[in-house]
């Protein structure tokens, strides 16, 4: 039931071939890279398969498709692992939604994009 809202464009700054339904965060120069701690700030979900230069699709609004890092429910809160997948919200990350469709660890849900500030 993928329902996407709003996509922008933003440029890759490494190669996000493989980071497809995964979320990304922006370096220091604004553009579009993988995670690699669950710290970072999201970006959004990369729609896409760009590498460094391409232009990288972010949904960052609606309701998106995402890999699962882990076994969850629907209405869950979740944020980002490592590696870019939907975890159980902690408070060492940021949130990025509501699971609307849940599953097991590297199945693909779905989440409905939302509040991206950090818990407490």
């Amino acid at each position: 039931m993928e329902s996407l809202g709003k996509v922008i464009s933003i440029e890759a700054g490494e190669d996000l071939s493989s980071s497809t339904e995964k979320v990304v965060t922006l370096n220091s120069s604004g553009k579009a890279i993988g995670f690699s701690a669950i710290t970072n700030i999201p970006a959004g979900i990369l729609k896409n398969a760009p590498v460094t230069g391409e232009a990288a699709e972010i949904a960052i609004d609606g309701v998106s498709r995402i890999w699962l890092g882990g076994t969850l429910s629907p209405g869950a809160l979740v944020g980002a692992s490592a590696a870019g997948k939907a975890v159980a919200d902690a408070s060492t990350n940021y949130n990025i939604g509501v699971l609307l469709k849940g599953g097991a660890d590297g199945e693909i849900g779905e989440v409905i994009l939302g509040s991206k500030t950090a818990t407490a």
